[in-house]
């Protein structure tokens, strides 16, 4: 723990200087405490304080990146430690378009991750499911049928270990001729 000075206000002029009518009374002098130098925090992280250019970007496709931390399955830690180095990186993923949801100061993409073969389904269990954009993009991504394969640029932002794509701008790379992954809830018994 960093120490920390106590700086006593002691030359406050003669109207303070009066307050203290007994001598025997204690000094009403205010304790001001400053801490030395940056302040230490449980869990620091040089992440949380690097901004989308700093990050620089991301490495992976969105395949190579859900393959990952698939891998890292049960390892809960590691899963973590993995999607937080992904925080504030930069992005240009290609996704399956399923819908899109409207909020008060954004529309959200939600989407599926495509697979890399025309021949093999979408991979389910990403830790990535949707892109937020602002408002002015909500006509263009409601005019996007379900299916389309949309390019996303943005930057990916960690909140409550759920990582979300600031979406920047995108572009429909094929119209429809996909089928997304139904999403099947699973029955109680």
């Amino acid at each position: 723990m960093l120490g920390v000075m106590q700086i006593i206000i002691s030359d406050r002029g003669p109207r303070d200087r009066n307050i203290a009518k007994n001598a025997t009374e204690p000094s009403r002098t205010p304790i001001f405490q400053a801490p030395l130098g940056p302040t230490e925090t449980k869990n620091p992280s040089p992440i949380a304080s690097a901004t989308p250019a700093e990050s620089g970007s991301m490495e992976m496709t969105i395949q190579q990146f859900t393959r990952r931390y698939l891998e890292l399955d049960g390892r809960y830690a590691e899963q973590e430690a993995f999607l937080k180095r992904a925080d504030w990186k930069r992005i240009r993923w290609k996704v399956i378009f399923l819908y899109p949801t409207s909020g008060d100061d954004e529309v959200t993409l939600q989407f599926d991750v495509p697979a890399e073969s025309h021949n093999e389904k979408p991979l389910i269990g990403s830790p990535v499911h949707w892109a937020n954009f602002p408002l002015n993009f909500r006509d263009r991504l409601y005019s996007l049928k379900r299916g389309d394969l949309v390019e996303i640029s943005g930057v990916l932002k960690l909140a409550a270990n759920t990582l979300v794509i600031q979406g920047d701008d995108f572009d429909v790379v094929t119209e429809s001729t996909l089928t997304p992954t139904p999403r099947i809830k699973k029955s109680r018994k």
